[in-house]
């Protein structure tokens, strides 16, 4: 693509560039990636200035630099007001603006952003019976295919990743996608120029203090997507959501507690899933999901709202609902073929082991035993909430590592501790506090393994070791 191209997609303050008709082949803000002849967009980030590798750029060949500020005269470059929208511009232009040719929603919140994008995904398939995208923490999937990238990306891809997943979903035949919106894309504004048909806030929940300011940074962060939205979608059974509805008047609202556009009635709790009935515009409609627990409700009458307001018949939307599979490590039931049950889910905010732990108190009949841990180099605030939460919702809790990454995982149960009382059992490997918990299982008892979800692997010291729990039950049961 020639750089002329390029830069019509620019907020461009100011350019040196010796000749408008070179070929660019690539946009990178990471020079290990380039090759010789690609655009390296330098980005100011808290941690690393990429500003300090435009000279290594230059040796790899970069056709063209794009800064926040003016560069030696003898460097090619461009001057944008900020590098992160300039690389979500380029990218998609780079990319010949694939998002164009989807219809996508996008779905935020500090917890559910993965159940809602996996429901509303098998509620255009079971409606259409299209293939349809899907871009978040489990994966990316084009139907059930899925789509490997190069390397891990976050909850919300970089905007070259984007726009090369938003690529491939066209290629692959897909109409729509869905995808998570994390605050940290928001705020880094890795979505930029992309036009969400429709999205959806859930909720805001102590999480990613350790990068927002405080919940007020982190609230205005998540808010920013529905400036990017045709269709909003709010469940007002949130205290933020309240307030942004409110600021967005003609948004669609979800509850199970209050009048709404879309409201939940005759909710029934069971240890197979939830059945509800769906008030909207004057009908009532019954349904039901194979997941447990009142969040359940939430998040599914989220993902109708959405879909519906994507342009699918509600009715018909509830009739597909019941035969959407749940989503896997999101309170996924292990098979034991003994008197009690282990479900796994990937609870890891204070509100979520909360809300975990009291789905599944609702189907045990015996004792609720939890295993869970923090992960290092996260939000070291809200661990002493989570050990508050664990212990008061269970009658057994084990304190274990999750991902200890760079840190001590004795001084991150330390800080778990800090918020419980006495009777908390601690073992830092985590497969031996799962084999404990088992161990300590009797009929119509429950264990519950929080924090990890659909994760197999433990990241410790910068490497990833296998490590999957459904194998460590089985391990123990045979």
């Amino acid at each position: 693509m020639t750089l002329f191209t390029l830069l019509k997609a620019l907020d461009t303050l100011q350019t040196n560039a010796p000749s408008l008709d070179c070929e660019v082949g690539g946009v990178h803000n990471d020079t290990r990636r380039m090759k010789k002849g690609d655009m390296y967009v330098a980005l100011a980030g808290s941690e690393t200035d990429g500003h300090c590798y435009i000279q290594d750029a230059i040796a790899k060949g970069a056709s063209m630099i794009v800064s926040e500020r003016p560069l030696d005269p003898s460097v090619a470059h461009v001057v944008v007001p900020d590098g992160r929208v300039a690389l979500a511009q380029l990218a998609a232009c780079m990319a010949g603006y694939p998002a164009k040719k989807l219809t996508i929603a996008g779905v935020t919140g500090t917890k559910g952003k993965t159940s809602v994008t996996h429901i509303i995904k098998g509620l255009i398939e079971g409606i259409t019976g299209e293939k349809t995208g899907l871009i978040g923490t489990v994966g990316n999937f084009c139907g059930f295919e899925e789509i490997p990238l190069p390397r891990t990306a976050p909850t919300t891809p970089d905007a070259v990743t984007l726009h090369s997943l938003f690529s491939e979903l066209v290629e692959r035949g897909c109409k729509r996608a869905v995808m998570e919106v994390s605050s940290h894309a928001l705020d880094q504004h890795r979505t930029a120029g992309v036009t969400f048909a429709a999205g959806a806030f859930l909720n805001l929940q102590h999480d990613h203090l350790d990068y927002h300011a405080d919940m007020e940074d982190y609230f205005l962060a998540k808010g920013r997507l529905f400036a990017q939205c045709e269709a909003k979608v709010v469940n007002i059974d949130d205290g933020y959501g309240r307030r942004l509805a409110a600021a967005f008047p003609g948004a669609l609202t979800c509850s199970v507690e209050a009048p709404a556009d879309f409201r939940a009635a005759d909710i029934a709790l069971n240890p197979g899933g939830v059945s509800f009935t769906v008030q909207s515009g004057g009908a009532d409609i019954q349904t039901s999901w194979g997941v447990p627990g009142l969040f359940s409700v939430r998040n599914a009458l989220t993902a109708l709202a959405c879909a519906n307001a994507l342009g699918f018949p509600l009715a018909g939307l509830c009739r597909v609902l019941p035969d959407v599979p749940p989503v896997v490590g999101r309170m996924e039931h292990v098979p034991t073929g003994r008197d009690f049950s282990v479900v796994i889910d990937y609870a890891h905010t204070p509100e979520s082991v909360a809300s975990a732990l009291a789905a599944a108190r609702g189907f045990t009949k015996g004792k609720l035993i939890a295993v869970f841990g923090c992960g290092g180099g996260r939000d070291k605030t809200k661990r002493p909430l989570m050990g508050a939460a664990a212990q008061k919702g269970s009658d057994l809790c084990v304190v274990t590592s999750d991902n200890p990454r760079a840190e001590d995982p004795g001084a991150i149960i330390q800080d778990i501790l800090a918020g419980m009382g006495p009777g908390a059992v601690t073992l830092a490997d985590r497969r031996e506090a799962i084999r404990f918990a088992l161990s300590r299982a009797e009929p119509g008892d429950t264990v519950l393994l929080l924090g990890k979800g659909q994760e197999r692997y433990q990241e410790i010291k910068g490497e990833k070791i296998p490590m999957d729990e459904r194998e460590i039950v089985r391990e123990w049961l045979q």
